[in-house]
């Protein structure tokens, strides 16, 4: 019989090894340990009845992330798509080895791995899951933090981008976020509102 603690536990093991680490409520974790925490927080939000494969999926997203750096590929768009796609193939790699270490099914652990590609999200009702909760994790975790680094040409652009990525149900999710006044005037931008 699978075993989804014990996955979520090795999950957890893994993401701690993170070097980024933050402080929260007076503990040291890894940057990636919270990633996958608000990953699993989004999925309950959005979509509670996920099977176990699929709750897996959305926290392992980014798991061991800090192994491929950005640095380590070319420059550009060519280089920034080739380490993205690099890296979900190691995020569904390591999910894997877990989930076959756990009892999953290999059915179930292909479709986890699918999903935590977020292959074919448009037309994959798992891999929307975990593409949905990436894009309210980062809306309402990370945004802030990147309006800083960026012109707000370049924000708008990447919020419609990451709008059109997003189910109905998300949309109305983030519609509800509360939002710093600048990322509230990004997104109404980027929507055209």
């Amino acid at each position: 019989m699978a075993d989804f603690q014990k996955a979520v536990s090795l999950i957890i093991a893994k993401n701690q090894l993170d070097p980024d680490k933050k402080i929260i409520d007076g503990k040291e974790v890894g940057a990636n340990f919270l990633y996958s925490q608000y990953m699993g927080e989004w999925q309950e939000k959005l979509y509670p009845h996920v099977d176990d494969s699929i709750k897996l999926a959305a926290r392992a997203q980014h798991i061991c992330r800090w192994e491929l750096k950005r640095n380590d590929f070319p420059d550009g768009k060519a280089g920034y798509f080739k380490w993205r796609t690099s890296l979900a193939k190691l995020h569904a790699e390591i999910l894997s080895e877990i989930m076959k270490e756990c009892a999953f099914l290999d059915e179930d652990i292909a479709r986890a791995a699918e999903a935590c590609q977020k292959k074919n999200f448009k037309n994959n009702q798992d891999s929307q899951c975990v593409e949905d909760c990436a894009c309210m994790v980062f809306l309402n975790y990370y945004f802030d933090d990147f309006i800083a680094k960026h012109s707000d040409e370049k924000l708008i652009g990447i919020v419609g981008k990451t709008w059109g990525k997003m189910s109905e149900k998300a949309h109305e999710a983030a519609l509800k976020l509360d939002l710093s006044e600048k990322a509230l005037s990004i997104v109404k931008a980027a929507l055209g509102a």
